[in-house]
């Protein structure tokens, strides 16, 4: 239901967030508007890096260097991005990806995972960019689905380098719950 609620709100605010963002930009100016995109990415960043201090069970330095990976390619990617409107991409879709993860994580316990939910999540980026072709104040950019995939991709490595959770935990769990059914299901694979 989260990842739906969120893609809707993209979808719905495509229209009405340029407007909001130009008025914000004539209250505040355009240096106070240059640094929202910068405070949304560095609030996803800084929760990331409380889940890994206060949250993770098992921590490991590899945890935390992939952190600093993650981060160091963000920030790379973010100062390449000159229109701070387009840089709300990469928040956007990095929650998405997270948020995706959350979904399906429940239906596929390999690291498949990862891929279909990259897909997904690029999936709605397209959907999202090709939208904005019939968007009257709104035009399709090559630069915004490239940050989108940059964002997906990133929100996929640090789901998988930096939470690490553990697929086949989770699977051990379903299949110890639910073993009557994958009992009948063996059943009828062999014969």
């Amino acid at each position: 239901m989260l990842v739906l609620s969120f893609c809707a709100l993209i979808f719905l605010t495509r229209d009405i967030l340029p407007a909001i963002w130009n008025s914000f930009r004539s209250f505040a100016g355009d240096d106070a508007a240059a640094y929202i995109p910068a405070v949304f990415v560095g609030c996803s960043m800084l929760f990331l890096l409380l889940y890994l201090i206060f949250i993770k069970k098992k921590r490991r330095l590899s945890n935390y260097i992939w952190y600093l990976a993650v981060l160091a390619v963000l920030s790379l990617a973010y100062t390449r991005i000159g229109n701070p409107y387009d840089k709300m991409h990469l928040f956007e879709y990095f929650l998405l990806s997270l948020f995706a993860f959350r979904l399906f994580h429940h239906y596929f316990f390999s690291y498949k995972l990862y891929l279909i939910n990259a897909i997904f999540t690029i999936l709605i980026a397209v959907i999202d960019e090709g939208s904005q072709l019939f968007t009257v104040y709104r035009s399709f950019s090559f630069a915004d689905l490239g940050a989108d995939f940059i964002a997906a991709v990133l929100g996929q490595v640090s789901i998988a380098l930096v939470i690490a959770p553990k697929l086949q935990v989770w699977k051990f769990y379903i299949k110890r719950k639910y073993k009557h059914f994958f009992a009948q299901e063996e059943w009828l694979n062999r014969r």
